[in-house]
């Protein structure tokens, strides 16, 4: 179940929340809404509902941070940028592995599911 940390600061997906490929994600209410990680990318619309059942509105998502490019923080990360229009930030390093969707360095091989990659 979803929950605030501290105020302002909310835990929003995980293995034991959305997905069991999930990494923990975090949403961050700034007054606009910034999202650190995405899951593995079978949960987006399990994270939406939770940002609602929290009384905030998804539409507000401006951001998507990415703390790196393994699979089950980045899968879901195209579907925030297109439902919401999110910018993605993460580091330089990441960037062709995750644009590309290459399923090694992300490994994305192994939980065998397809990597969409956010850009587009």
């Amino acid at each position: 179940m979803a929950k605030e940390i501290i105020n302002g600061v909310y835990l929003v997906g995980g293995s034991g929340i959305t997905d069991t490929k999930d990494c923990s994600m975090y949403l961050l209410d700034l007054g606009e809404l910034i999202l650190i990680d995405t899951g593995a990318g079978m949960s987006v619309d399990a994270i939406i509902h939770t940002i609602k059942e929290l009384g905030l509105d998804p539409g507000n998502l401006s951001t998507v941070v990415l703390t790196h490019c393994h699979i089950d923080h980045v899968g879901g990360a195209h579907e925030f940028r297109k439902r919401f229009g999110a910018r993605i930030g993460f580091h330089c390093l990441y960037a062709e592995a995750v644009e590309k969707g290459d399923k090694v360095l992300t490994g994305g091989i192994l939980v065998r599911d397809q990597l969409r990659a956010p850009a587009g």
